[in-house]
């Protein structure tokens, strides 16, 4: 088993490389660091300019503005990854957790895991491209293995709501998750467990914040945010040669 996590990790680790070297530029991926850069400015989300998504990326991001003012796109896409590749190492320790007690099971299903994630070119391009997904899926991987813990210890429900909320926070569409896992914890008949989900989903996480998104800034920007063009088949390794 070890010569195979061997060959994974190298794997992945020449992947990733590809992926933030060699990978097509985004053209959100300029607007997402913009919008963290303008947050740590002081500017309001949602008040002082347009943002489509979830308050949190460009909250945690502003902290780090000064890597791809330092390192541009390519410095953004090495911490993006770094994000991306810590939420698959909770989704393998999540495929560890939940298969089963015998060791050899835990192992492959670990393995398996991560060579799906790790070693997949297009899933590690979209956890380097600096947008909502590497985040998303750090926050979302670690709601679930919480959740695989609170199945013995119900301490846990509330950090594992919290994480799942704080992924919806990030991208808007994983708002459903949460609701899914609480209509679950009902259908389960686990009030009590439910009642601290919502607590800390709802309460800890302040996803109110959420519902500020005024609409009248969709009229007064026009359109926030133009999909066309999006991608270039120029590459940050590319565009640093030059």
């Amino acid at each position: 088993m070890k010569k195979f996590w061997v060959f994974a990790l190298l794997s992945c680790l020449v992947l990733c490389g590809a992926a933030v070297w060699l990978g097509a530029l985004n053209q959100d991926e300029g607007w997402y660091l913009y919008a963290a850069k303008m947050v740590g400015e002081g500017k309001v989300l949602y008040r002082d300019f347009a943002y489509t998504q979830g308050p949190l990326m460009p909250i945690l991001y502003s902290a780090f503005v000064w890597i791809w003012d330092s390192w541009g796109i390519l410095g953004a896409r090495v911490f993006t990854v770094l994000i991306g590749l810590a939420g698959i190492a909770f989704a393998v320790a999540l495929a560890r957790r939940t298969c089963g007690e015998e060791k050899n099971r835990r192992g492959f299903a670990a393995l398996a895991v991560f060579m799906l994630l790790g070693c997949n070119l297009y899933h590690l391009y979209y956890l380097a491209i600096p947008k909502t997904y590497a985040l998303a899926s750090l926050f979302l991987a670690i709601g679930f293995f919480l959740l695989s813990l609170a199945e013995e210890r119900r301490r846990f429900i509330v950090p594992a709501a919290a994480a799942l909320a704080f992924a919806a926070g990030v991208r808007i569409s994983l708002g459903a998750v949460p609701a899914v896992v609480g209509v679950s914890l009902l259908f389960r008949r686990r009030w009590a467990d439910a009642a601290l989900f919502a607590l800390g989903g709802f309460r800890r996480s302040r996803l109110r914040f959420l519902f500020r998104f005024d609409l009248r800034l969709r009229t007064h920007f026009g359109t926030a945010h133009a999909k066309t063009g999006q991608t270039s088949h120029r590459s940050p390794g590319w565009s640093l040669r030059r």
